[in-house]
C-alpha cells in the first residue's frame, strides 16, 4: 500500500461530432507513492507524511446539438401572391466537425507536517487544448448561416494550486481549523487557424 497506479481509456461516440469522425478515445494514468512510509525516509517530528503524485489525462468537449449537422429550416414564400412552403439552409455544418481535445499532465505532493497538525497540498499542471471549437464567420455571399462551428488553434494552461489545512487547536471539547486555498493559471493561445499567434 505505498505505491497506487490506476488506468483508462474512454471511448465516445456521439451524434453531435461530424459523420466523418470515428470514435475518440480519451486514455488516462495516474501514479502515486507514499514515500514517507519508506524505510529510508528520514523520521523528524516536522514532517509524518509524505506522497508523491502524478497524473496524465485527456478529456474532450463535444459540440452542441446539430453544429455538425446541415440542416433547414420550413419557411413561407409568396408565389403570384400565394405562399407556399419552402425551406432555408438553417446550420452549415461540418462534417469533420471533432471535439475540442485537452491534453493535461500534472505532478504534486501531499505532505502531513507537525503531527498532522498541518496538510499541505500542492499541485503544478500543464494543458494543451487542440482543436478549439470556434464559430466561423461566413461570408454573406454564400447565402447560408452567418457562423460555421470548426476545429481551430491551440491554447496552452500552465500553473498551480495548493491548499493549506491548519488545526491549531483539537481537544475533545473544541477544535479550530484554518485553510487557505489558491491557484495561478497562465493562458496562452498559441496557434489560430495554422498561423501562429503571440498573445
Amino acid at each position: 500500500d505505498k505505491v497506487f497506479l490506476s488506468g483508462g481509456v474512454r471511448e465516445d461516440k456521439n451524434s453531435n461530432f461530424g459523420v466523418n469522425l470515428p470514435f475518440v478515445k480519451y486514455p488516462s494514468l495516474g501514479l502515486s507513492w507514499v514515500i514517507g512510509e519508506e524505510p529510508f525516509f528520514p523520521k523528524t517530528s516536522i514532517v509524518n507524511s509524505l506522497r508523491l503524485r502524478t497524473a496524465f489525462g485527456e478529456s474532450g468537449q463535444r459540440p452542441d446539438f446539430r453544429q455538425a449537422d446541415k440542416f433547414f429550416n420550413p419557411v413561407a414564400v409568396n408565389v403570384n401572391g400565394v405562399e407556399v412552403s419552402g425551406i432555408s439552409l438553417g446550420g452549415a455544418g461540418n462534417a469533420n466537425l471533432r471535439p475540442e481535445r485537452t491534453r493535461e499532465f500534472e505532478f504534486g505532493f501531499d505532505a502531513g507536517l507537525i503531527g498532522d497538525r498541518v496538510n499541505f497540498e500542492f499541485t503544478k499542471y500543464a494543458k494543451q487544448t487542440h482543436d478549439a471549437l470556434i464559430g466561423r464567420v461566413l461570408a454573406p455571399s454564400l447565402g447560408a448561416t452567418t457562423t460555421q462551428l470548426v476545429n481551430l488553434g491551440r491554447v496552452d494552461n500552465t500553473g498551480y494550486e495548493y491548499l493549506v489545512d491548519m488545526k491549531p487547536v483539537s481537544t475533545d471539547r473544541f477544535k479550530f481549523d484554518i485553510s487557505f486555498n489558491g491557484s495561478v493559471n497562465d493562458n496562452k493561445v498559441v496557434l489560430v487557424n495554422g498561423a501562429v499567434q503571440v498573445v
